[in-house]
């Protein structure tokens, strides 16, 4: 290790130390997860480690990657700042280019990407990545980065300079705990011992960090939901299930592994979104007999042409199965969507969560009926999530909760987006499927139009606007 490397080490805490000698020195290993409570200082250590390298290594580059380039502008870049007024560097010496959404250091040339891993419809394996060439690159929280965006980055590291330098190629990840492929694929074999030796795993928690103020560790420690407490402050990765929550993640798990039928009918949920928002998208989850397909996502539309773009989108998708149902969530504005396609000649019928269910007398409204059926099927092992690579799609059905007060009742949507920091629309989506039997007294309204060509030639029209 160089003289700036241990004068480093000898600063930090012993977990970040032990991460930097591997990330510095162990060239048996590429991939290297850091991850545990909050507090642990995990984007602190990548940051040190991302400052040597771009000082050693002239024109290198790395990148830095999260589900949101937002949170990275939030989070991860005023703490790379920070790293260079802790080692006594100056800002100036590095320039930031937000059209290129990079960091450059002007003495040695090396550069560090901001990279958004947020999937995107129009392209589900990342080809986005493909002409790419890095050294080595960070995921920052990457349990919020699916594991296809994973893999496709990863493979674009030991491109640049690694050969000339003799650098061995680094993915350091950093994340708190979840129960998806870091779980699989780092946590779980470390635990069994059958961890893959080109991989390592250091379980850091905020006991770890004696820097941490005594406030920090309070709020910490007044976590009201037990699964957040046990993840943020605890660090574990085998977090129980709370009674509340619907669906447990174990049995999430085991549903990833019932057999696929694609015999029997298709069953679309919708749920819509016209506001604009970036964090708010149109989602599409089609449920094919038993199996449960990955999510469409169809991204935010506003203006005059949004609805016009929205039906385009969610018409193309549909149009590649055999006489879908579409099940769209009508509250808002979306009721005229649903009546767009229902004039394409797709069966659809309108979702309204509020109304009553078909069985009045057990669920509060036919949003908590969908949900209950929902569990029912994966208890049931009658829904299968072969295939399924979005974490998050788990995270928010796992994340329902419920009440029960002679009634089943969901809790209210604004609960779960503070809790989750985003809408469950994944989850919300894949409920709706199981409206579809549901009576017309139920207030969900079925229509059936038979005018393929009609839907053919709105498609066409749309696409030459």
């Amino acid at each position: 290790m160089s003289t700036e490397g241990q004068i480093i080490t000898k600063q930090l805490l012993p977990k970040q130390a032990e991460a930097l000698q591997v990330l510095l020195q162990d060239d048996t290993c590429s991939e290297l997860l850091y991850g545990g409570a909050g507090g642990g200082g995990k984007s602190f250590l990548a940051c040190i480690w991302l400052y040597i390298m771009c000082m050693r290594y002239r024109n290198t580059k790395y990148f830095i990657a999260r589900r949101r380039r937002n949170s990275i502008y939030d989070s991860t870049l005023p703490t790379f700042y920070k790293v260079i007024d802790w080692i006594g560097d100056r800002r100036a010496l590095w320039k930031y280019n937000d059209r290129k959404n990079t960091i450059t250091s002007l003495r040695t040339g090396a550069e560090i990407s901001l990279l958004a891993t947020e999937p995107d419809a129009s392209d589900p394996l990342y080809s986005r990545f493909g002409s790419r060439e890095y050294t080595s690159g960070l995921f920052e929280e990457a349990q919020e980065t699916v594991e296809v965006a994973y893999s496709a980055l990863s493979s674009r590291v030991g491109r640049c300079y690694n050969q000339e330098y003799g650098i061995t190629s680094k993915i350091l990840l950093t994340c708190n705990p979840s129960r998806g492929w870091l779980y699989r694929n780092f946590y779980k074999p470390w635990c069994d011992g059958t961890l893959a030796p080109y991989r390592r795993f250091i379980n850091a928690t905020c006991t770890d960090n004696h820097f941490l103020s005594e406030d920090y560790l309070t709020r910490l420690e007044n976590i009201t939901d037990p699964q957040t407490r046990d993840r943020i402050l605890k660090g574990l990765w085998d977090y129980e299930d709370e009674p509340s929550y619907l669906i447990p993640y174990r049995l999430l798990e085991e549903a990833r592994l019932v057999t696929p039928d694609d015999n029997g009918p298709v069953v679309v949920g919708i749920d819509i979104s016209l506001n604009g928002l970036k964090s708010d998208k149109t989602v599409c989850v089609a449920r094919v007999g038993n199996r449960v397909l990955q999510p469409y996502i169809i991204p935010p539309a506003d203006g005059l042409d949004a609805q016009e773009a929205v039906v385009t989108a969610i018409a193309d998708y549909l149009m590649g199965f055999n006489d879908p149902l579409a099940v769209v969530d009508c509250s808002g504005t979306a009721a005229a969507v649903a009546a767009r396609l229902q004039g394409l000649g797709i069966r659809t019928k309108r979702f309204y969560g509020a109304q009553p269910s078909p069985r009045d007398k057990e669920f509060s409204n036919l949003r908590s009926y969908c949900y209950y059926q929902l569990k029912e099927a994966v208890r049931l092992k009658k829904i299968s999530f072969w295939g399924i690579s979005d974490d998050a799609f788990f995270e928010e059905i796992a994340g329902q909760k419920y009440s029960n007060n002679g009634k089943i009742l969901m809790e209210n949507k604004d609960f779960i987006r503070r809790r989750l920091g985003r809408s469950p629309d994944l989850a919300d989506a894949l409920s709706m499927t199981f409206a579809a039997p549901v009576a017309d007294k139920a207030g969900a309204q079925l229509i059936t139009f038979n005018k393929p060509s009609a839907r053919k030639h709105y498609v066409h029209d749309m696409r030459t606007r």
